[in-house]
């Protein structure tokens, strides 16, 4: 009757383990999904910007002499650029 007690727990523990493990797989593969539709957005946007590369190449350079060239006058002119690359940003957007 012991023996039978036994095997009777650990054939429940078995099925509990096999539950706990058909759980963990399927909460793997949905991560998994998540993880591949926030990489796909993040491909566009590594595609919008290697499409882009040449004017924001030319635009680093061009911010980094200004702002090397007018340094003591940043102040002033960076709030106007932050708001041409506003504007620009929903430019693009549309």
């Amino acid at each position: 009757m012991l023996a039978n007690r036994s095997l009777n727990d650990l054939a429940l523990r078995r099925s509990l383990l096999v539950t706990e493990g058909d759980l963990h797989r399927s909460l793997i593969k949905a991560e998994c999904e998540s993880l591949r539709t926030r990489l796909d957005g993040l491909n566009a946007a590594r595609a919008r910007v290697t499409a882009n590369k040449p004017l924001l190449v030319a635009g680093g350079a061009l911010a980094g002499w200004l702002a090397l060239r007018h340094r003591h006058q940043l102040s002033r002119w960076l709030p106007s650029a932050l708001s041409v690359l506003r504007r620009v940003r929903a430019f693009n957007q549309k």
